[in-house]
């Protein structure tokens, strides 16, 4: 990352990629450059990489990146599928308004995550509302997980 200094663009602040296994990084630290702190110190910056083949950026010191195989994310579904520990959930399909019964279930909070286990939602259940909207997220395939006291509940919600 750099910045115009003195008329020129100096670097601030290098991204350096470590720890590669199968030609991918694995780890991305953030360090300070020559202008603006102690060379090599870490530094807390943007740091970009691509995910799902679209750039990303966070917020960060150091950034670790797991892959996951597609064989595990299917395999993944199908263990939500059969699993006892569902949800009822409706309607799924659905155009991003589900409902679940909270009295029911006696559920304490819920969380919306991708297939890839990336967090799109987190909500505490502090009244008991069971609407839940994902209006805004594009089509595709989520993972609700619902805690409740006794148990966590999954269910794959499916967005059209």
């Amino acid at each position: 990352l750099s910045k115009p200094i003195y008329h020129e663009w100096r670097g601030l602040i290098s991204i350096n990629y470590s720890d590669f296994t199968g030609n991918k990084a694995n780890v991305m630290n953030s360090q300070y450059e020559f202008w603006g702190g102690n060379v090599g110190d870490p530094v807390t910056s943007f740091i970009p990489y691509n995910f799902n083949n679209e750039i990303a950026i966070q917020k960060a010191k150091s950034l670790q990146i797991s892959y996951a195989e597609v064989s595990d994310i299917i395999q993944s579904i199908q263990e939500i599928k059969d699993s006892n520990h569902s949800i009822s959930v409706y309607p799924n399909p659905s155009d991003g308004i589900y409902y679940i019964n909270t009295q029911q279930y006696g559920v304490q909070s819920w969380i919306i995550t991708d297939l890839d286990g990336r967090i799109l939602r987190n909500h505490v259940q502090s009244i008991n509302s069971g609407v839940i909207d994902v209006t805004d997220l594009p089509k595709g395939i989520y993972i609700l997980k619902v805690i409740t006291p006794d148990n966590q509940l999954t269910q794959k919600l499916i967005k059209q």
